[in-house]
């Protein structure tokens, strides 16, 4: 398993709607531990933005988390 699907799992499971850098490096890590590739976990703070990126989250510059973005709904009223 490599470290894109680690982290489309872990976000997969995770339910709230914002995201420390912090825990999700520790889930990663535990993740990598479990699937017995943690020799090989390598990743760049660039790589991590965009995979994260790729995966619906931004980054909040102010508040540093990461949030899960949603387009607004378009209603009529």
């Amino acid at each position: 398993m490599d470290i894109n699907k680690i982290i489309g799992k872990i976000l997969q499971d995770y339910k709230d709607k914002i995201i420390y850098g912090e825990y999700l490096l520790n889930q990663l890590i535990l993740e990598a531990w479990k699937y017995g590739i943690i020799k090989e976990l390598k990743i760049t703070r660039d790589d991590l933005s965009r995979i994260l990126s790729e995966h619906g989250w931004i980054y909040d510059k102010k508040n540093h988390y990461w949030s899960k973005t949603k387009k607004p709904k378009d209603y009529l009223f």
